[in-house]
Order: C-alpha cells, then sequence, then structure tokens
C-alpha cells in the first residue's frame, strides 16, 4: 500500500509536519496501525524539541488514535495476533498503547492461561515497574509463577529502578545471584564490572569486545579501547560494532580521522538512525567541525525514537550550539537533556548541570 509506504517515511525521516498533513487525509479504520506508531513518535519527538503546541496537539491526537485502534479491535482476535502487537508496543516505547491492549485484552478474559502469559510478556518489556509489580501478583499458572522474580527483575532494569533491581537479586537462588549482579551492574554501565567480564571467556569474542568498549568509554580507558580493537581484528564487523568503535574513540579523543570515515560509511549504510547520526555528530565535534557537528546532530534529533536515549542525543546538540556560541540554545538543550535524564542513573546528571552552571 503506497499510502502505508508514505507514512513510514514521514515516521524513519523526520518529517513530522509534512507527515501531519498527509496522515489528516488517511481513513483511520484502515491505516489505524500506522497512524497510531506515526503519533506516537511525533508526540515523542515533539516533547524532545520542547514544543508545547505541538505536544498537546500531537498528544490529543495519538489518544484519538489509540481509542479508535481498540474500538476497532475485533472481538475475535486471537491471542498470539494480540501479544505480537503488544511486544512490538513495548519494544517501540509505546507503553500507554500497550497497556490499553492489555486492558482490553483483560476485560474480555478471566484468569486464564493466555491471561497470565500476556501478563508475563507485558513484564518482560515494560518499563511501568509498579504496573508489573502488580500484574505478575495476579498470576497463577504454577509454571509462569516461577519466573515472578525474573520479571520483577526484568521490568526493574527497563524502568532503570536500580534499587528495586538490587533488592530483587537477594531473591534468586544463591548461584543466579552473580549473573544478576553482572546485569545490573552492565544495565548502570559500572565500568569496573564490564571491564572484568570483557575478560570472561565464558563469553564470545564479540560479546568480550563489546564489554571493553563499553568499559573503556566509562573508564577513559585506551588501554580497554585497543584490547577490544584487538578482539575484533580480522573480523567482519557489523554497522552497530563499526559505530561502536568509532563513538568510543570519539569519546577518548583518539583516532578521530579513522572515527569519523568509519562513521562516515555508517551513516551512508542508515542515514536515518538518530544513534548513528549522534556518533558522527559527536565525531565532527570533536575534530571541531563545528558545522557539520551542528547539521548532524539536527538530523540525529528529527530522527529520535524512544529506543535511542535522547538525554545523550541533547547534551550533545547542546555541547555543539555552545562551541559555535549559541549560549541561548545550549541552555535551553542542557535543560531538556536533564529533564530527559533525571531518572536514568546511566546518564551523568551532574556533569550536566555543571555545564549549565557555567553558562549562568
Amino acid at each position: 500500500d503506497i499510502n502505508c509506504l508514505r507514512l513510514t517515511f514521514h515516521i524513519v525521516c523526520g518529517d513530522v509536519a509534512d507527515g501531519a498533513k498527509f496522515a489528516a487525509q488517511l481513513t483511520p479504520e484502515k491505516y489505524i496501525s500506522e497512524l497510531c506508531v506515526f503519533y506516537n513518535i511525533a508526540l515523542f519527538r515533539a516533547k524532545v524539541a520542547g514544543n508545547v503546541k505541538d505536544i498537546e496537539f500531537y498528544g490529543k491526537k495519538y489518544q484519538q488514535m489509540m481509542n479508535t485502534d481498540i474500538a476497532l479491535m475485533p472481538q475475535n482476535i486471537t491471542f498470539h495476533d494480540l501479544a505480537r502487537k503488544m511486544i512490538v508496543l513495548l519494544q517501540n516505547g509505546a507503553v500507554e498503547h500497550a497497556e490499553m491492549i492489555l486492558d482490553f485484552w483483560l476485560s474480555k478474559n478471566g484468569n486464564s492461561k493466555q491471561t497470565d502469559t500476556l501478563r508475563a510478556l507485558y513484564a518482560v518489556y515494560s518499563p511501568d515497574f509498579n504496573r508489573v509489580s502488580s500484574e505478575v501478583a495476579k498470576i497463577r499458572d504454577k509454571q509462569l509463577a516461577k519466573e515472578k522474580n525474573n520479571y520483577l527483575f526484568a521490568a526493574a532494569l527497563n524502568a532503570k529502578n536500580w534499587n528495586a533491581a538490587e533488592k530483587m537479586i537477594e531473591k534468586f537462588a544463591p548461584q543466579q545471584r552473580g549473573e544478576k549482579s553482572f546485569e545490573l551492574a552492565a544495565a548502570r554501565l559500572d565500568g569496573k564490572v564490564l571491564a572484568e567480564a570483557g575478560n570472561d571467556m565464558k563469553y564470545d569474542f564479540r560479546r568480550r569486545a563489546s564489554y571493553k568498549f563499553m568499559a573503556a568509554g566509562v573508564l577513559a580507558d585506551k588501554k580497554l579501547f585497543y584490547e577490544a580493537k584487538e578482539l575484533l581484528k580480522n573480523h567482519r564487523l557489523s554497522v552497530d560494532e563499526l559505530n561502536m568503535i568509532a563513538y568510543t574513540a570519539a569519546e577518548l579523543g583518539i583516532e578521530l580521522d579513522d572515527a569519523y570515515a568509519t562513521l562516515l560509511r555508517v551513516i551512508k549504510i542508515a542515514p536515518d538512525n538518530a544513534a548513528y547520526l549522534d556518533s558522527f555528530a559527536y565525531v565532527c565535534y570533536r575534530k571541531g567541525l563545528y558545522a557539520q557537528a551542528d547539521k548532524y546532530i539536527r538530523l540525529a534529533l528529527d530522527r529520535v525514537r524512544q529506543i535511542h536515549g535522547p538525554a545523550v542525543i541533547l547534551e550533545h546538540a547542546a555541547d555543539i550550539a555552545l562551541a559555535q556560541g549559541d549560549f541561548y540554545r545550549a541552555a535551553t538543550l542542557y535543560k531538556r537533556a536533564l529533564e530527559f535524564g533525571k531518572d536514568d542513573p546511566s546518564f551523568n546528571v551532574q556533569a550536566v548541570k555543571n555545564k549549565l552552571e557555567k553558562l549562568k
């Protein structure tokens, strides 16, 4: 369907304003799934941009489409279709919509194996720790009930609720606590733990390299960076791995020319990926190419999605604005980065506060 393709193009390429004009012409009954996705992303990007008028407009549109989606839901929809739909929504950050799907199922079905399975799926993918706790407590299926601690631990990590995750670890069997502690440390970007994991031979070489790169960035350790590169030497690398290597180099301020060339290849392969555009903008910034950095960080912000971590992208945008002498834009972006990063302990809130303080 050409209309689906066109709407997808607007979603991917960040052309929200023109996309909204086009979306208004579509019949919701025929394109409800695509419209829900479009307005969800449009709302999120409006929040990232701090555009109050757009937040109100797209918020109403998104709520309208979600209500329409539920109203149009066929009474005989299969459990598997509903579960698949809910998982996709959660993976793309559409938590409110996913919860409406769950509520729809609960309103039509009592306690059953399928109901408990849907609750379990919701628990694994949802960042709403309080709702997960409530749903998990209602699971009656004996087999699924055995996994309650795993569901709650996953939800705590998804919500970045580190205190809850720490408390959950004590509820696991002693032989499981070590792995759960590592999962928590990795989620919190604990550089020391990640560095140790990078030397643990129980992981394959790609995972060890990934841990070392993450640790190198967190600890500002060039030695770890080169150890990680050595692990990947003579192996075909994925786009994600190329991005990881180049971005870590930029964080450390080393091999910037190579990082620039690598990311230029990456964004040619995936020109609408906000994370890759952000990496390239950041490398340009580190090289002093501020005009080019500004161009690509704006593209990254136009294409940002819930899965990309907007706080870091906003911080980079502020750094670039500051380098260009645009103090008002820098302050605005730092404040917005703090709004998105305030509940994320893995985001360096204090560093951004310090940058903002220097602007006063």
